[in-house]
């Protein structure tokens, strides 16, 4: 009788262990607005001065407007679905 309670206590943690990441899961709605410009002045430093919509590498995009950036003004395309950095240009 115990050694069924114990495998199924072992799956148990298993299961949960496979379940746990410390990545972040991808967010249900991808990446708003200011969340494209806290990545893009995160990885540049700078200011924000405006964000909108743009299609960069063919997927819909985030264009972020940096002033006082490491690379002086620029414009960043950050990914509306995965917040990933696709092009930087100086402006």
């Amino acid at each position: 009788m115990r050694a069924p309670l114990i495998a199924g206590a072992a799956a148990l943690l298993v299961a949960t262990a496979a379940c746990s990441s410390s990545t972040p899961p991808p967010q249900a709605h991808g990446v708003d607005q200011s969340q494209a410009a806290r990545i893009a002045t995160d990885k540049y430093g700078g200011r924000s001065l405006g964000v909108e919509q743009d299609t960069a590498q063919g997927q819909p995009s985030w264009e972020v407007e940096i002033a006082d950036s490491s690379q002086g003004r620029i414009e960043v395309d950050v990914a509306q679905r995965t917040g990933a950095v696709l092009t930087m240009e100086r402006d």
